[in-house]
């Protein structure tokens, strides 16, 4: 999809912006060229005067793109969120799979399109909060935003230790081969999940011939 497809269809999606809710003409932003001519990135920003923002910003050359309602306008925003967010909080049971976040949108323009108007739709049902600036909307968001960021912290922490356990199960086998049998104990006992009845058994006759 090139550059002015994406902005006219922003336009027209979140028209209601300007026309309910008086937010300005949006202010398009183009972030460097790709090697086939797009822009890299394309941000299309509708501001209101009471410091609201909203964000529609695109990888168009991939079909990717997101929402974001923020205090302040890119560059400067205070505070920020994706639509992914806000509907978390005020609207749990959300069913539709919006592509809020880059690398999931839909891979055609046409379904790009479709996607697009969702997310203008699911912003003009449920940014009520938003648009009539209630600040602990805000304190909402952050703190689901802190859970969202832990989350992610507490997997990449249990993917880790699986990666880690499955180096130390090769390792400790590589050494009850080789008849290394302190490293096979050490390595069986730092392992943190129940080991396998065949590592049971190594760990136990590595002990054996360890003492």
């Amino acid at each position: 999809m090139q550059d002015d497809e994406f902005r006219q269809l922003v336009e027209s999606s979140f028209a209601f912006l300007q026309e309910e809710h008086a937010f300005s003409q949006p202010n398009v932003i183009l972030h460097g060229p790709t090697e086939h001519g797009f822009s890299r990135y394309i941000r299309v920003i509708y501001s209101h005067e009471s410091g609201k923002s909203v964000e529609v910003g695109a990888a168009c050359w991939r079909c990717e793109f997101d929402v974001a309602i923020a205090i302040g306008a890119f560059p400067n925003r205070k505070r920020s969120a994706s639509l992914r967010d806000l509907l978390a909080v005020v609207a749990p049971n959300y069913a539709h799979p919006l592509p809020v976040s880059l690398g999931t949108a839909p891979s055609d323009p046409e379904r790009m399109a479709q996607q697009v108007d969702a997310c203008a739709d699911a912003l003009r049902e449920f940014g009520g909060r938003f648009f009539v600036a209630d600040l602990n909307l805000w304190a909402e968001l952050e703190s689901h935003q802190e859970q969202q960021h832990q989350a992610v912290i507490e997997q990449i922490e249990i993917e880790s230790a699986l990666r880690a356990n499955d180096t130390m199960r090769s390792d400790a086998l590589a050494a009850f081969r080789q008849g290394d049998w302190t490293l096979v104990v050490s390595l069986y006992e730092s392992i943190t999940e129940p080991l396998a009845r065949v590592e049971q058994k190594r760990l136990s006759i590595a002990k054996k011939r360890s003492g």
